[in-house]
């Protein structure tokens, strides 16, 4: 395309976004299926056009007037680059000749074809029409023997169900447009040939003073500093290039820091961008930051905190007292980068817990009792040192605003030694008008009274008179009883967190909660299971079911505590809460609930955090459940199909698929579990089979998703994860099974059926 044409914007959707990421998309301008209004070369041949090409194109082809006796359009200037018929740089070249349009497309090669090229980068979401159009994945793909102008996007309809992998080789045809001065390649057939080893990345010492020979290219530069976080989780680096995302994984870096990063070139909003393939393609590299009041490292003495050349100690206290936390809202998005490069010396004033899938949390303090003394810092999975309370450590790191959670997120944590310990706790009755003072402090509050407890069979937490959350977090979600409504606490020692919107007390371990009248006794055993009788403490008089009771028979413990009450699963699948459910969250409908039935489906992960099983107390409709068991309650058996098992605890709609969340669990026995009910039309009663193991019979798959999961002509969606892996090889589509087998679930807006392996797919004859 030309070099001296200004770009305005590539179509280009981040994985998890649904519209196109242009100028005025939101009234509607052009995504890939707008209409065109286009100029262009048809195609590609003979007649040399200019020194150093080798592409040309032959008399007759080109539209009559675009480029009269063969000059080209002013300012535009052919590359000097070898570029064979058949490579990427051809089709690179043909783009250069023609004058895009930056308002819209512009057609370049009605065919093209590319021999041997090799795939650079994973799947990513090229565009997901919002209004019927044609789904589109992404790759880019390169020419093997690498150079200027040898990469481009690929982008292929969806609905050919393809995974490439950087290292396949692959010949294509189809068309190459310009789309908003962007060139992309559209893919009519596709095969792949071969593989080899992924290509490295063009090595990039500087920004080129031109980066269009790069466009489409997988490139590394050099270690640069991050100089803005830009909106979207974009970051501009000191270069002037913009770190941008495509591809599915978590972006994420701190201004000031410097890195490595590997990307495609692509050319977003009038910028050329970088874009990584996954957390790898970002490599943190030692490098001057901004210093602790957020000038540059260097600067003249600071009046505000007294740096020279180095970043000094910054306290706790001047972070949380600093304006980016006091005046943090919820509408100021999810991730608001303060000052980095800080050193900060500290207690750790809790063990660790986990705070996401990559990061360990700790409680940190100044050492005192008094407002705005502590934070919770966050440390990376893979380098946790394992702190315990009464750690002095120093951090190196960067303040940084989690949903307005006040974090001092380390780029390292060192053992020191200093004179502090772990505070006792500010004694309060309350966390008062102001409990952003309090964030990330331990305080003792006394007297509280319980005034919710319903979510504390799913997520282990309860809350107080005040609004004030008290979780499960640090201590771990069995470490009390649940307490009853309207009790009261001599007192509750935590750390002071904000989460969700709330603020939440998070006691270290159960010694932290103290009921009122029992600080000398044991804590009563509430939820008995099979223990023998109880010596340690009074009779239980709080039970709501002994476990280890036989219906109808004594209280196994011999406590005296209520025999358990045995509810039906169709009860609760049947109820309200259940055939009417619209609502996008968790909700929490019965809590102390009693099932019993047998295992249909062995444990799968849904999630990093839990066991789901296929649940049943019949054969019949509304007679399963979904089955979830937390993985770090130590609840969990394995129990294979056909185990018998009494459970209790917590019916909750999880965005509407019912789910039994299990508080205890004793093991019945062993029967003949109930096989998969064939069902002749599901759609007539789609409901009434949520978590039952079924079979449909002559499904049609009507299209592939971007997850790779099949969708059907029978209101169902084959899914993948009890699978555990992608359905492959894809089917085509048009593909009718004779039968599928599997658990039904509701996910996403739609009827899941959850295959237990590949031998649940069974094909027509």
């Amino acid at each position: 395309m030309s070099m001296s044409t200004r770009r305005a914007c590539l179509v280009l959707i981040a994985l998890l976004t649904t519209v196109s990421a242009c100028r005025g998309d939101e009234e509607g301008s052009p995504g890939f299926d707008a209409v065109k209004d286009t100029v262009g070369v048809s195609d590609l041949g003979g007649g040399d056009l200019g020194p150093g090409l080798d592409v040309t194109l032959p008399d007759g082809l080109l539209p009559d007037g675009l480029l009269p006796d063969g000059v080209l359009p002013d300012g535009v200037v052919l590359p000097d680059v070898d570029a064979p018929a058949g490579t990427v740089k051809a089709l690179q070249v043909a783009a250069a000749a023609v004058a895009c349009d930056p308002e819209g497309f512009t057609d370049v090669l009605a065919t093209a074809n590319v021999k041997a090229a090799v795939v650079t980068s994973p799947k990513f979401d090229a565009f997901t029409s919002t209004t019927g159009g044609t789904d589109l994945d992404g790759y880019y793909i390169a020419d093997q023997d690498g150079g200027l102008w040898s990469g481009i996007m690929l982008v292929v309809p969806r609905s050919e169900g393809t995974n490439l992998q950087p290292g396949d080789v692959v010949d294509v045809s189809g068309e190459v447009t310009d789309r908003f001065c962007n060139t992309q390649f559209r893919s009519a057939t596709l095969q792949v040939t071969g593989s080899v080893t992924a290509p490295d990345p063009t090595d990039l010492s500087a920004a080129p003073a031109d980066w269009e020979p790069y466009e489409g290219m997988l490139v590394r530069m050099a270690p640069s500093a991050v100089t803005e976080a830009l909106s979207g989780g974009r970051y501009t680096l000191d270069n002037g290039l913009i770190v941008d995302h495509a591809f599915d994984f978590f972006l994420s870096m701190k201004v000031g820091s410097s890195y490595e990063v590997t990307g495609q070139i692509a050319y977003v909003f009038n910028q050329f961008r970088i874009e990584p393939r996954s957390a790898e393609d970002v490599v943190a590299k030692a490098g001057p930051g901004p210093d602790a009041d957020g000038g540059p490292i260097g600067d003249a003495p600071d009046a505000t905190d007294g740096d020279t050349t180095t970043p000094g100690l910054t306290a706790i206290t001047t972070i949380q007292g600093s304006a980016l936390s006091l005046g943090c809202k919820a509408s100021d998005g999810d991730f608001q980068d303060g000052p980095s490069n800080l050193t900060v010396q500290g207690v750790v004033t809790t063990p660790g817990w986990s705070a996401s899938a990559t990061l360990v949390a700790y409680g940190f303090s100044d050492g005192s009792d008094d407002p705005l003394s502590g934070i919770v810092l966050t440390v990376a999975k893979a380098s946790d040192p394992k702190f315990a309370p009464g750690d002095t450590v120093t951090v190196q790191g960067e303040h940084l605003e989690f949903f307005c959670q006040t974090q001092l997120d380390a780029d390292s944590a060192t053992l020191t030694t200093l004179d502090l310990d772990v505070p006792a706790g500010a004694e309060l009755s309350s966390l008062g008008a102001d409990p952003e003072q309090w964030e990330g402090v331990v305080v003792v509050l006394t007297g509280a009274t319980v005034s919710k407890n319903s979510d504390f069979g799913s997520f282990g937490e309860f809350t107080i008179g005040d609004g004030v959350i008290v979780d499960s977090v640090v201590m771990g979600k069995n470490a009390i009883p649940k307490p009853a409504l309207g009790s009261s606490f001599e007192s509750l020692r935590g750390i002071v967190r904000w989460e969700f919107g709330k603020w939440h007390l998070s006691p270290v371990s159960a010694a932290d909660v103290v009921p009122a009248g029992s600080t000398v006794e044991p804590l009563p055993d509430a939820a008995d299971t099979a223990d023998a009788p109880d010596t340690a403490d009074t009779p239980d008089t709080t039970d709501t079911a002994d476990t280890a009771d036989v219906s109808g028979g004594p209280d196994a413990d011999g406590d005296g505590g209520p025999l358990p009450t045995v509810t039906a699963v169709a009860s609760l699948q049947q109820s309200t809460d259940s055939v009417s459910c619209t609502a996008s969250e968790i909700q929490t409908i019965a809590t102390d609930l009693v099932l019993e039935g047998v295992v249909t489906v062995a444990r799968y992960a849904p999630s990093p955090s839990v066991w789901n099983y296929g649940f049943s107390d019949g054969d019949g409709a509304w007679s399963s459940i979904s089955l979830a068991v937390t993985k770090s309650s130590g609840l969990d058996g394995d129990w294979p199909v056909g185990t018998q098992l009494r459970v209790t605890g917590a019916y909750d709609e999880f965005f509407c698929n019912s789910t039994f969340y299990v508080d205890a669990v004793e093991v019945l026995g062993t029967t003949e579990a109930p096989g998969p009910v064939l069902v002749a039309d599901f759609a007539a009663a789609s409901e009434s089979w949520e978590g039952s193991l079924i079979t449909v019979e002559n499904v049609k798959v009507t299209s592939i998703n971007a997850k790779g999961e099949l969708v059907t002509d029978k209101g169902l969606v084959i899914d993948d994860e009890i699978l555990g892996t992608t359905i492959a090889p894809a089917p085509a589509i048009g593909t009718t099974y004779a039968s599928v087998t599997g658990l039904v679930t509701w996910g996403f807006n739609s009827y899941r059926l959850q295959i237990r392996s590949l031998d649940d797919l069974v094909t027509a004859e």
